[in-house]
Protein backbone atom coordinates (compact mmCIF):
# COMPACT_ATOMS: atom_id res chain seq x y z
CA UNK A 1 0.00 0.00 0.00
CA UNK A 2 1.39 3.34 -1.05
CA UNK A 3 1.30 6.33 1.47
CA UNK A 4 -0.52 7.92 0.31
CA UNK A 5 -3.50 5.60 0.25
CA UNK A 6 -2.51 4.30 4.16
CA UNK A 7 -3.08 8.20 4.98
CA UNK A 8 -6.58 8.20 2.53
CA UNK A 9 -7.54 4.98 4.63
CA UNK A 10 -6.31 6.00 8.26
CA UNK A 11 -8.27 9.39 7.92
CA UNK A 12 -11.19 7.69 6.59
CA UNK A 13 -11.59 5.49 9.54
CA UNK A 14 -10.36 7.78 12.13
CA UNK A 15 -10.86 11.06 11.31
CA UNK A 16 -7.75 12.47 11.71
CA UNK A 17 -3.77 12.00 9.60
CA UNK A 18 -1.21 9.23 11.23
CA UNK A 19 0.51 12.14 12.81
CA UNK A 20 -2.58 14.21 14.59
CA UNK A 21 -3.42 10.22 15.96
CA UNK A 22 -0.28 9.54 18.45
CA UNK A 23 -0.78 13.57 20.20
CA UNK A 24 -4.74 12.95 20.30
CA UNK A 25 -4.06 9.84 22.52
CA UNK A 26 -1.67 11.45 24.66
CA UNK A 27 -3.90 14.26 25.03
CA UNK A 28 -6.83 12.20 25.48
CA UNK A 29 -5.02 9.96 28.61
CA UNK A 30 -3.89 12.98 29.80
CA UNK A 31 -7.16 14.14 29.59
CA UNK A 32 -8.72 11.60 31.54
CA UNK A 33 -5.72 11.57 33.97
CA UNK A 34 -6.70 14.94 35.11
CA UNK A 35 -9.90 14.34 35.42
CA UNK A 36 -9.90 11.21 37.56
CA UNK A 37 -6.99 11.81 39.93
CA UNK A 38 -7.25 15.39 39.57
CA UNK A 39 -3.29 15.88 38.17
CA UNK A 40 -1.98 19.24 36.92
CA UNK A 41 -1.21 19.47 33.92
CA UNK A 42 2.36 19.27 33.83
CA UNK A 43 1.96 15.86 35.80
CA UNK A 44 0.17 14.31 33.17
CA UNK A 45 1.72 15.50 30.71
CA UNK A 46 4.68 13.95 32.08
CA UNK A 47 2.74 10.96 32.43
CA UNK A 48 1.92 10.35 29.09
CA UNK A 49 5.17 11.02 27.35
CA UNK A 50 5.86 14.53 27.01
CA UNK A 51 8.49 14.57 29.41
CA UNK A 52 9.84 17.49 31.45
CA UNK A 53 8.13 20.40 30.42
CA UNK A 54 8.46 24.17 31.23
CA UNK A 55 5.70 25.99 32.28
CA UNK A 56 4.56 27.19 28.42
CA UNK A 57 4.61 23.71 27.58
CA UNK A 58 2.23 22.86 30.25
CA UNK A 59 0.18 25.62 29.52
CA UNK A 60 0.19 24.07 25.69
CA UNK A 61 -1.15 20.71 27.12
CA UNK A 62 -3.91 22.21 28.97
CA UNK A 63 -4.95 24.35 26.22
CA UNK A 64 -5.04 21.44 23.97
CA UNK A 65 -6.89 19.14 26.05
CA UNK A 66 -9.31 22.35 26.59
CA UNK A 67 -10.01 22.85 22.77
CA UNK A 68 -10.72 18.56 22.85
CA UNK A 69 -13.05 18.39 25.66
CA UNK A 70 -15.21 19.96 27.86
CA UNK A 71 -13.29 20.78 30.72
CA UNK A 72 -12.92 24.31 32.02
CA UNK A 73 -9.23 24.16 33.51
CA UNK A 74 -7.79 27.73 34.49
CA UNK A 75 -3.69 28.09 35.30
CA UNK A 76 -3.94 24.34 36.28
CA UNK A 77 -6.68 24.88 39.30
CA UNK A 78 -9.93 22.61 38.91
CA UNK A 79 -13.54 24.62 38.43
CA UNK A 80 -15.53 24.40 41.72
CA UNK A 81 -17.38 21.56 42.38
CA UNK A 82 -21.08 22.26 41.60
Amino acid sequence: MSTLTFHHHFRQVTAMSPLQYPKWLRLNEARLLMLAKKQDATTAAFQVGYGALPNSAASTVECSVHRRSAISLTCGRWPRQL
